[in-house]
């Protein structure tokens, strides 16, 4: 817990290379295993021979804001994840980014008997009832396609890009216009509500936040390819090739003063 807890520290103040790390070894605290111990000693030894690495953002008045967000549909096999899927976000001023994210959908299997009675109230009344995926089942419906997954990312990045907005205009600096760079064709289409037959027909009975993405005076969705979404490090493994080409997209490495030079 000790340890998890200092590489999530690092994950949210200055180091995004480690966000998806601990998003994944924190699932484990509630039942810890060997697994869970080795992955959390190699992100700590990756830690102190990276410990150099660091935010930088130059004095440039033409800098702007680029955001994007991602997700993996049920790439994670581990039992504890019940499938569901890894969404990320990420926000850049310039070069340096400011605000970013990693964490599994609330969206899974789960049994709703085993609800509170308040949450059932709430679910039946925003939803039009309880979206399960078939009458004679008790469980919620999960995410089944990459589309309804990256919605649903989308969906949380647009709340944390607006919370963001509401920051920088408060700062004297206006609002920020949400640009949201995404991979996926058809939750772009989704989004702008330009397609005659949707068969993500059960997001739009389980959530509000749909009706946001497709008010296009608030956000707008726009395709990037898969190769430059620098929010795919937040969703999954990458190999070391592509994680340290898109971890130098974000942080510099800025070698630390040595004892000499520091006196």
């Amino acid at each position: 817990m000790s340890g998890t807890g200092m590489i999530g520290w690092l994950a949210v103040t200055g180091r995004p290379d480690l966000k998806y790390a601990h998003s994944r070894i924190s699932q484990h605290l509630a039942s810890p295993n060997v697994g869970a111990l080795k992955a959390l000693m190699h992100a700590i030894r990756y830690s102190h021979f990276t410990r150099d690495f660091c935010l930088h953002q130059s004095h440039d008045d033409s800098a702007n804001w680029s955001m994007s967000c991602d997700s993996d549909q049920s790439g994670n096999t581990e039992v504890q994840n019940r499938r569901r899927s890894q969404m990320g976000y990420l926000a850049i001023f310039g070069s340096a980014p400011i605000v970013w994210g990693s964490k599994a959908s609330t969206v899974q299997f789960d049994d709703w008997t085993e609800l509170s009675s308040t949450a059932q109230v709430r679910l039946d009344l925003t939803s039009g009832g309880v979206p399960v995926c078939h009458p004679e089942m008790d469980d919620l419906h999960p995410d089944m396609s990459s589309a309804a997954a990256e919605v649903y990312a989308a969906s949380i990045a647009l709340a944390e890009f607006l919370h963001l907005s509401y920051i920088n205009d408060e700062m004297g600096y206006g609002t920020i216009p949400i640009v949201i760079g995404v991979d996926n064709s058809t939750a772009i289409a989704f989004s702008e509500n330009s397609t005659k037959r949707s068969k993500m027909r059960h997001i739009d009975c389980r959530q509000l936040w749909v009706q946001a993405l497709r008010n296009r005076k608030l956000c707008k969705l726009i395709k990037v390819g898969t190769e430059e979404n620098l929010s795919d490090m937040f969703t999954k493994i990458l190999g070391p090739i592509r994680f340290e080409q898109l971890r130098d997209q974000m942080m510099v490495r800025e070698p630390l003063p040595t004892a000499s030079a520091a006196a």
